[in-house]
């Protein structure tokens, strides 16, 4: 996989021709605020067994799964890979859930030291 530098192009290239499979263009909207302009922030992730893309833009608070499956396969040529994939989505959701409570307990803390630091200041 390649992007651009503000990775609103990614392609996914196969690594046995060398071709490119898939272009995925993002548009993104213009932001105001603290992100300031057109910067999106995108962090782009891989799983361990290249199924799943992992888009995060931090500064939208959006998150993009993508599955990335070879279709070159016969439809008739499944192997019962059910169990595995649940699996793997389990253990995404289970990472996520993590994510979101370590940046809850940094919001916390930093709003502690806010108040720590107001109180401290108004006394």
């Amino acid at each position: 996989m390649t992007g651009t530098v503000s990775k609103h192009e990614l392609k996914i290239w196969s690594t046995q021709t060398w071709s490119c499979l898939q272009t995925i263009t993002l548009l993104v909207p213009p932001t105001t605020g603290l992100t300031g302009g057109y910067d999106s922030y995108l962090h782009v992730g891989v799983d361990l067994g290249a199924s799943y893309l992992v888009l995060c833009d931090i500064a939208r608070k959006v998150t993009f799964y993508l599955v990335i499956d070879d279709y070159s396969h016969d439809e008739n040529d499944h192997d019962g890979d059910d169990k595995d994939e649940m699996l793997v989505i389990v253990m995404l959701m289970l990472v996520i859930l993590v994510m979101m409570i370590m940046i809850m307990l940094v919001m916390m803390v930093l709003i502690t030291v806010m108040v720590i630091v107001f109180m401290s200041w108004w006394w």
